[in-house]
């Protein structure tokens, strides 16, 4: 499956950098435009946590989507477009002060309906907890980069060791996050 990360065919290029609009359409109409022109196709409420100097809130959030073919820069004319779908998901009145949350994921699933467009935002959240599991896997809980292991036998042990340890952290770590959720809300 293949999620907001996009190469080129037989290169190693990026196709979208993360200024670019690129053309979706014969006409020459751009991303950002034609897909905030898109109509709403539902919209659902995602949990953004507490992390550093942002509270913690429920996001109302808006998803819209097209299948648009990207093309190239005109310099790269010999190239076919990428036919490809495009999900744009925008935080409908975020809180005063607050940046609104705005995702634009690039699929090439098969989009059929709403609820395939929400399946692919459902695996884009679950990337925090893959990044929190490369952290606590690396950092102080396992410190599995700081084994020099010869044999591929004695790396092969000690990822599946340090992965296990690495899980249970991040377990006990939510755990205890959500008792003090509960006790705060025991407290109003």
């Amino acid at each position: 499956m293949n999620i907001s990360v996009i190469k080129i065919h037989s290169t190693n290029a990026s196709l979208l950098g993360p200024n670019t609009e690129r053309m979706v359409n014969a006409q020459g109409d751009r991303l950002t435009p034609y897909i905030e022109q898109q109509s709403s196709a539902l919209s659902y409420q995602v949990n953004i946590q507490q992390k550093g100097g942002r509270k913690a809130r429920i996001a109302n959030i808006e998803v819209r989507y097209a299948l648009v073919t990207i093309y190239p820069p005109k310099k790269h004319l010999k190239s076919e477009g990428i036919s490809l779908t495009v999900i744009s998901c925008n935080e409908i009145s975020p809180p005063d002060g607050v940046s609104p949350l705005c995702w634009k994921l690039y699929t090439n699933e098969p989009i059929n309906c709403a609820t395939d467009t929400l399946q692919i935002v459902r695996y884009y959240e679950l990337r925090w907890r893959v990044e929190e599991f490369h952290k606590a896997w690396k950092s102080a809980g396992t410190q599995v980069e700081s084994f020099r292991l010869q044999t591929r036998n004695n790396l092969e042990k000690i990822i599946v060791i340090t992965a296990f340890i690495a899980i249970r952290l991040l377990q006990m770590r939510e755990l205890v996050v959500s008792k003090k959720g509960s006790k705060i809300s025991k407290l109003r």
